[in-house]
């Protein structure tokens, strides 16, 4: 049996004529031609195998059929204005939910002050924040934004550099200080058990680059875990400076070669190429954005 779901415009348009009181009005209405509107309600007739309007060369009426059918058609009308008006007022408002992805120590740094900016700037807004490692799909995983310590070659995404991480190579209070960068081969190490690559430190210091293998008896593939480890003094670690810069500040941990910058990666917020964004999406990347751009001490310069 065949069914109304292909024939929404022709009962949209027998709607506003009947609304109208004719053809006529209803075209003008529409941005149709007369006889494109007069095709649209003879389709819907010849489907329902009804007559829906008296016509006269002076005025039209709704016959019986037509003024039955005509409370079906004002409810559709009217439920998919309610539907264009719900969801307008819901992407121009704070409300709703946002969700982001990031590596866990990066969590651990911007979640608890932007989530305060969030509760200020925002307070219906909820916020969902996935702390894993695992590189999610925001499109097929329905997230909003992610921020990502890589370069990101996804078509479907958008990736807005922040920056560069500055990492930093820091001790417990105990081991000597140094500004030498070959000093640090005869440091105990906290390795990375993730991706050995990064055992390999890279110090650079004008046109000077010096690179550092370093060796351990301790392997952790978390930042977090790591600056847990570095603080009991069981080795020498290579970890955000974001995420140490209290303890560096409290004098719980020191600095070694401070001169040095070191090669790191850059961070992106990334984000979902949609081609229509909320006012909600747009205000809660901007808020990110402005925050982000705050935080230079925990970049390299540029």
């Amino acid at each position: 049996m065949e069914t109304m779901n292909g024939y929404l415009p022709e009962l949209i348009g027998f709607y506003q004529v009947a609304r109208l009181g004719g053809f006529t009005a209803a075209a003008d209405e529409m941005n149709l031609s007369k006889a494109q509107l007069s095709k649209q309600v003879a389709r819907l007739e010849t489907l329902l195998r009804v007559q829906l309007f008296h016509r006269t060369t002076r005025k039209i009426a709704l016959t019986t059929e037509g003024q039955r059918l005509l409370k079906y058609a004002e409810g559709i009308v009217n439920l998919s204005k309610a539907a264009l008006e719900d969801m307008e007022d819901f992407s121009s408002s704070d409300g709703g939910i946002i969700k982001i992805t990031a590596p866990s120590s990066l969590g651990d740094w911007f979640g608890p002050s932007l989530l305060k900016i969030f509760r200020d700037e925002m307070p219906f807004l909820k916020v969902e924040i996935d702390l894993n490692n695992v590189k999610r799909n925001l499109v097929e995983e329905n997230y909003d934004f992610a921020l990502r310590a890589m370069n990101e070659t996804d078509p479907n995404l958008i990736a807005r550099y922040v920056g560069h991480i500055k990492d930093v190579i820091v001790a417990a209070p105990d081991f000597p200080r140094t500004n030498e960068p070959d000093d640090l081969r005869n440091y105990p190490a906290l390795v990375n058990s993730h991706q050995q690559m990064w055992n390999s430190w890279k110090l650079q210091k004008g046109k000077k680059d010096t690179v550092v293998e370093i060796q351990g008896n301790y392997a952790c593939s978390s930042y977090g875990t790591t600056k847990i480890l570095c603080l009991e003094g069981l080795g020498i670690a290579r970890v955000p400076f974001y995420l140490v810069q209290n303890e560096i500040r409290e004098k719980k941990l020191i600095q070694l070669c401070p001169d040095y910058s070191i090669a790191t990666h850059p961070l992106y917020l990334v984000y979902p190429s949609a081609r229509y964004k909320s006012k909600r999406h747009e205000k809660v990347k901007a808020l990110i954005l402005s925050w982000m751009k705050a935080q230079q001490e925990v970049f390299l310069p540029q």
